[in-house]
């Protein structure tokens, strides 16, 4: 988020009063401190062909002004042994968006799914050839996200 402020130029009154030391700042006037993003729980074991689960989130907002998550996304950060990720599982972005924000308050969080927004969703795809080497990978899911406020 950031701060802006604008000012008006007005004619100076008749008498000038000395000049003051500038006032000290009392809020931000930059960046603000990026919210965080953490799995809440371990996924059950994922299996080919069976339905999504979701990825279990907390979000954290940790200005003092609120915010509204405009896109949450997972990937896999990198190939389990003979396992790759891409021909083999599928990652559905949480539905947060621009027209659907997800709204966490100043100094909160939030864990989803809440307020009718989802978390991201992991699936093993079911291919016609051997999956053998994904039996029992582990996956280091990355999380990443925008948000405004």
């Amino acid at each position: 988020w950031r701060l802006h402020r604008a000012a008006r130029a007005e004619p100076a009154p008749a008498p000038v009063p000395p000049p003051q030391p500038p006032p000290e700042p009392t809020e931000p006037t930059g960046e603000g401190k990026p919210f965080s993003i953490e799995q809440t729980a371990s996924l059950p074991d994922l299996y080919p062909g069976e339905a999504p689960e979701p990825i279990p989130l907390r979000l954290e907002n940790p200005n003092p002004v609120p915010i509204s998550v405009t896109a949450l996304r997972a990937a896999i950060a990198a190939d389990p042994p003979g396992c790759p990720s891409a021909e083999n599982f599928v990652i559905t972005p949480s539905d947060a968006s621009v027209t659907m924000p997800l709204a966490i308050p100043a100094e909160s969080s939030v864990e989803l799914p809440a307020q009718g927004i989802s978390p991201p969703a992991i699936a093993m795809l079911e291919l016609p050839v051997s999956q053998d080497a994904c039996q029992g990978a582990n996956l280091t899911i990355e999380l990443e996200g925008e948000a405004v406020g």
